[in-house]
């Protein structure tokens, strides 16, 4: 199994684990398109799990809490018409089925945190999520996502619980482990 997230502290969470590859991605879409197709090209993997902490939308998700995301795209792809409206140019959601223990949530990435893109249901928001779903599958290649909720999108960075995710994360990985 590959596993890949933007920082090395989210990556820390599971280096414990044995017969993994670890990539720290950095942040942003790019960055994780990039670290991905060269990780998958030195390792190839039959399995690609990316982990990471994201703000949530949805209140009714606990801060701290792992949630498995089904589906996931790139929400700020697009124009701002001088009308103030935002026209996307987003490629259809890429969808996963969850046969874990988590909660299953909707995601958005976005290039910016806590991004003001209108109301489109999505229950988190991540920076990196989109690009790995688009990459991995390109490879077609097994692949999931796992995030910790560190914020809601309203809080003020200083209250974002960061500890208290990573935390979650760490007891997530080995378990979604256990049902592959």
């Amino acid at each position: 199994m590959l596993i890949i997230a933007a920082t090395e502290k989210e990556i820390a969470t599971c280096r414990h684990m044995v017969d993994c590859e670890f990539v720290v991605s950095g942040m942003g879409a790019s960055n994780t398109a990039i670290s991905l197709c060269r990780a998958v090209e030195k390792y190839s993997p039959n399995f690609i799990l990316q982990i990471g902490i994201a703000g949530a939308i949805d209140k009714s998700l606990a801060l701290g809490e792992a949630v498995f995301v089904i589906s996931d795209y790139q929400a700020d792809l697009g124009a701002w018409r001088s009308e103030g409206v935002f026209v996307s140019f987003a490629t259809p959601k890429i969808e996963v089925t969850n046969n874990t223990p988590f909660r299953s949530v909707t995601a958005r990435s976005v290039t910016t945190a806590c991004s003001p893109i209108v109301n489109d249901g999505s229950q988190i928001e991540s920076m990196e999520g989109a690009a790995f779903f688009q990459a991995a599958q390109s490879y077609n290649i097994k692949f999931a996502q796992i995030r910790a909720i560190s914020n809601y999108m309203d809080t003020p960075r200083c209250e974002w619980q960061i500890e208290k995710a990573l935390a979650a994360l760490s007891d997530a990985v080995p378990k979604f482990w256990e049902t592959k």
